[in-house]
């Protein structure tokens, strides 16, 4: 429940009217929650920001109204805990995109100081999943997946958990990357931690994955991760290159390998090393099942327009590794 001056004194905001907070009305969250706070002993300081994923960083030298959102900072011991105070659902000390790691302008007893937010490391922006799949000697293929999404990647997920259960299925069909797949079920669950995470488990039916030929079936091992979006062209960049937030994801996915076939041929391993980022794929074959591994990570840093080629090329060349096919063949 949030609240709002009005008629009488403070009274509630329905859920709904939440998120089409103003400015104003955020300024005027911020000031309440730091009214309740220190009614308990707590300090909170008001802060002005300039919020959005990608919204332009504040410029310290050029004094001037940079801002459009307020949320509080509260000190603590050993830490500081950002409070955004318009969310009914993000979890408490969690700020995500909308106003991590950006220069902001926090008001205290001593008039205005300019700090800097939380920023998120690899780490605390994690996804790692785990895929088992059983091919069938036709090619068609079950998948079982398990999934946990961290910080950042957590965003990616946890509108789910303001759906029904049609809009959540919905929601997850146009996500998934996988051309003619069925969503037989899902589950989720949330964990609203100060880096919040959440894990996923769906079940899809994949008709024809494993594409037949002769006796033999090719099969693609990157099953719903692919890199397809690559930047576009444009050699006569300007701008720098600026990745915001680091990220890391981690997929291992096992294939069991259908009645009456073998293992003829796994692509050798790909490494790619940048100053953008890493990225690793190798496939291991035992008895009965193929083991694909896929590692990506990307660093935050400011870099150079003419390091744009690069990163281009760099994201390009995932795309081709995520491409990996392996080759099976009757006994």
């Amino acid at each position: 429940m949030s609240i709002q001056e009005g008629i009488g004194g403070w009274q509630p905001i329905p859920a709904e009217d939440v998120d089409r907070l103003g400015y104003g009305d955020c300024k005027a969250l911020s000031n309440y929650m730091k009214a309740l706070l220190g009614g308990i002993g707590i300090d909170a300081y008001y802060t002005l920001v300039s919020a959005g994923s990608n919204a332009l960083q504040m410029d310290a030298a050029f004094p001037c109204n940079q801002f459009n959102h307020a949320i509080l900072c509260v000190p603590m011991e050993t830490d500081t805990l950002w409070l955004e105070c318009t969310s009914q659902h993000e979890p408490c000390g969690f700020i995500g995109t909308f106003t991590d790691d950006r220069s902001v302008l926090l008001i205290d007893n001593d008039g205005g100081k300019v700090v800097r937010t939380k920023s998120y490391s690899a780490a605390e922006n994690r996804k790692d999943s785990r895929l088992e799949v059983t091919l069938d000697e036709d090619g068609n293929a079950m998948v079982d997946v398990n999934a946990k999404y961290v910080g950042i990647q957590y965003d990616r997920i946890s509108p789910l958990f303001q759906m029904d259960e049609k809009d959540q299925k919905r929601y997850l069909t146009n996500r998934i990357d996988i051309p003619n797949f069925m969503l037989q079920s899902f589950q989720h669950a949330d964990f609203k931690e100060r880096i919040p995470y959440a894990t996923e488990e769906l079940h899809l039916d994949l008709p024809n994955y494993g594409s037949r030929i002769g006796n033999r079936m090719i099969v693609s091992l990157n099953v719903m991760n692919k890199q397809n979006s690559i930047p576009i062209e444009c050699p006569n960049r300007e701008s720098d290159v600026v990745i915001r937030r680091p990220m890391a994801e981690v997929d291992t996915i096992v294939f069991k390998i259908p009645a009456g076939y073998q293992v003829e041929k796994v692509p050798e391993p790909v490494t790619l090393s940048s100053q953008f980022g890493t990225y690793t794929a190798s496939a291991l074959t035992t008895e009965d099942s193929i083991i694909y591994t896929r590692e990506f990570n990307i660093d935050r840093g400011h870099y150079i327009s003419d390091t744009y080629a690069d990163l281009r090329k760099f994201i390009q060349d995932i795309g081709k590794a995520d491409l990996m096919k392996c080759m099976l063949v009757k006994k």
